[in-house]
């Protein structure tokens, strides 16, 4: 996951585990971080499934039912 330092995204993404932060309108740090996990399908993939682990703890409804 790629996304912009703001608002939801921020909250959500933990930055170099679950996904990549980049500041809103850093076209040039977008771009390094496409390069970044497109060149790397490893760490791609890692940050996939620590992305899934974290959604599914942190926002499983089963923590908002209680």
């Amino acid at each position: 996951m790629i996304a912009t330092a703001c608002g939801g995204p921020a909250e959500i993404i933990v930055d170099g585990i679950t996904g990549l932060l980049v500041p809103v309108g850093d076209v040039e740090r977008a771009a390094a971080a496409i390069h970044i996990l497109l060149g790397d399908p490893t760490q791609s993939q890692q940050m996939g499934a620590a992305g899934a682990a974290h959604v599914l703890q942190q926002f499983d409804p089963a923590v908002y039912r209680q």
